[in-house]
């Protein structure tokens, strides 16, 4: 297994491509459409990943994908780069990280609130605002 320390750095280099670029949220949404792609079709990714198919038969198939589902060319990019260095199959462990880098940037946390009743808008306002002054975020 690869320390999940390769997968930061690789999350890392794309926030910092993303944010200089304002692309961060499109980025996002694209990684999302192909996590699902993946997700649905595993064999995929097990084809993308597989020592035994040529690098050059998965370099089309990456290309084929990208044309029948279109991405900004920094996701583009940022998947030719996966596959090219043998990480596309740890691509769901560093979109994760992605967006968790993306939420530091951006200063926010991720919080979750157990509560016994639903809560009102001043409820949800007043908690955010308790979180907000306990974190400095």
């Amino acid at each position: 297994m690869i320390p999940s320390a390769v997968f930061a750095r690789y999350a890392r280099a794309l926030a910092d491509v993303t944010l200089e670029k304002n692309e961060d949220a499109a980025v996002l949404k694209d990684l999302s459409t192909y996590r699902e792609i993946f997700r649905q079709v595993p064999a995929l990714l097990d084809a993308l990943d597989s020592p035994a198919i040529p690098r050059e038969s998965k370099e089309n198939v990456l290309s084929e994908l990208l044309v029948r589902y279109p991405v900004i060319q920094s996701t583009s990019n940022f998947l030719r780069i996966l596959l090219r260095h043998h990480r596309i199959r740890y691509f769901g462990d560093i979109c994760d990280l992605y967006k968790k880098t993306l939420n530091e940037r951006h200063g926010i946390i991720a919080a979750r609130v157990t509560s016994a009743a639903p809560l009102s808008e001043e409820d949800v306002s007043a908690l955010r605002m308790s979180l907000a002054g306990a974190t400095g975020r």
